[in-house]
């Protein structure tokens, strides 16, 4: 035997997923392009291009386009793990964030 929901039902379910799903749509990601990523950590675009292939600093793919975040990019740019060549940037764009 199968239950049927009422209108009110369906309302009050949909009214606890958007509380539910309410902090998940309200983080926002300020996206970067490796432009803004070489003036945000005062560096050549070369320099981000090359970073970005040896995985200091993280980035993804919006169709053929390459972002990065720009919270991520901080935290990798501050990280002891990410190298020295990119923890030696952190005096230089400290200013900037």
């Amino acid at each position: 035997m199968s239950q049927v929901l009422t209108p009110a039902d369906i309302q009050a379910i949909a009214e606890e997923v958007a509380k539910l799903l309410s902090p998940l749509m309200t983080a926002t990601v300020q996206e970067l392009d490796a432009n803004q990523v070489a003036e945000l950590l005062q560096v050549s675009k070369p320099t981000i291009e090359r970073w970005t292939k040896q995985k200091l600093i993280p980035s993804y793919l919006v169709g053929r386009r390459r972002r990065y975040d720009r919270d991520a990019v901080l935290a990798a740019a501050r990280s002891e793990r990410s190298g020295s060549a990119l923890a030696d940037t952190e005096s230089r764009f400290a200013l900037v964030d």
